[in-house]
Parts: C-alpha cells; structure tokens; sequence
C-alpha cells in the first residue's frame, strides 16, 4: 500500500506517528567504512545473522 492510496484519515495518522530514521555518516571511502555503517543500519532493529554481523564487524576492523 502507499501513502497516496490511504485515506485522509489514515494520512493524517501516519503522518503524525509515523518516524523517520535518520542518521548523519560520512560517505563511505573504503569497505571498513561501509562495513561501520552497515553495522550501525543493521543493529538498530532490522534482522540480521550472528553470522551477517560477525562477517561486519570483522570487515570494519580491517581484518
């Protein structure tokens, strides 16, 4: 569904209670860098394997 389909009511809802994440990160210049960000994106609630965050953090240490 997207926001233009629902009704004003559910407009104005969403509108009100809906939150936008946003964060300020330098432009990634090398794989560690990416790798940092990757990690503060993906511990932030959205499911990730032990494996997938592991394989990060490794990366970001330039290991």
């Amino acid at each position: 569904m997207r926001f233009s389909h629902l009704s004003r009511p559910g407009r104005n809802k969403f509108t009100l209670e809906a939150s936008i994440q946003s964060e300020s990160v330098k432009t990634a210049t090398c794989i560690e860098d990416e790798a940092r960000i990757y990690l503060l994106r993906n511990e932030g609630g959205t499911a990730q394997t032990a494996a997938n965050l592991a394989n990060a953090a490794r990366v970001a240490e330039g290991a």
